[in-house]
């Protein structure tokens, strides 16, 4: 009777180690599967999709889509003070001896020639126009987390000087300035270069600085501008 018991424990102890071992391997492909899911997440790259009027989709990764969203209202709102004899450009690429740059926008009139570098940065931007780094304050989870930046406003005069050169070497004369303004207005600092709305954009622009160029040279300019080739999603717009 020992004898059948013992059997019994043992039939009973190899049953449960077969047992084990199918839920350690079943765990183990179950998280293998997870893990080789997840990576796969990772190295997938999102995209947000646009639409521009002529019907033509373009895709675009995640963290170029509020730089873009931003350009698309900053859009919108110079559109609002344009008048009868500016000339209004979008995202426009130029080369000139080497050098490269995008123009978030380019306005043009007989009071002077204007590159806007459009950043819609969110948190609270901090900083000087002769800082080389801005200081950003966000709000993550009840936190305040600094951030320092590149001083957008050295990004819009590389711009501007690359364009007079270009514009130079084409024999129009002219000075280019360089601005900056944050979308969501939300730059603490103290700077005529660094626009903190629509309204200031409306004053640079439609103010005379001393400059006054004839229609012949802004004649010459939008002829240039116009052969230009354009990022995606852009479009020329003349005396809107």
């Amino acid at each position: 009777m020992s004898d059948v018991l013992i059997y019994i424990f043992i039939f009973f102890c190899i049953v449960a180690s077969v047992v084990a071992l199918v839920i350690v391997l079943v765990k183990g492909r179950s998280g293998k599967g997870k893990a080789v899911k997840k990576q796969e997440t990772l190295n997938r790259k999102p995209v947000v999709t646009y639409r521009q009027p002529e019907e033509t989709e373009y895709e675009i990764t995640p963290w170029k889509a509020a730089g873009n969203e931003g350009e698309w209202i900053a859009e919108g709102r110079i559109f609002s003070i344009i008048r009868e004899n500016d000339h209004y450009c979008l995202n426009l690429r130029i080369t000139y001896e080497g050098g490269r740059a995008e123009l978030d926008s380019l306005i043009f009139n007989h009071n002077g020639v204007f590159v806007i570098e459009v950043k819609n940065w969110s948190g609270i931007i901090f900083g000087d126009e002769n800082d080389h780094t801005f200081t950003r304050v966000k709000n993550v989870r009840g936190e305040y987390i600094e951030e320092d930046l590149d001083n957008p406003l050295e990004q819009a005069e590389k711009a501007a000087g690359l364009l007079g050169k270009l514009l130079r070497s084409k024999g129009i004369d002219v000075h280019v300035e360089a601005y900056v303004y944050f979308v969501r207005e939300n730059f603490q600092g103290d700077s005529d270069r660094i626009l903190a709305n629509v309204q200031e954009i409306d004053q640079v622009i439609h103010t005379s600085s001393g400059r006054y160029y004839d229609p012949e040279t802004i004649e010459a300019i939008a002829s240039w501008a116009s052969g230009i080739v354009q990022k995606p999603a852009a479009n020329w717009i003349s005396d809107y």
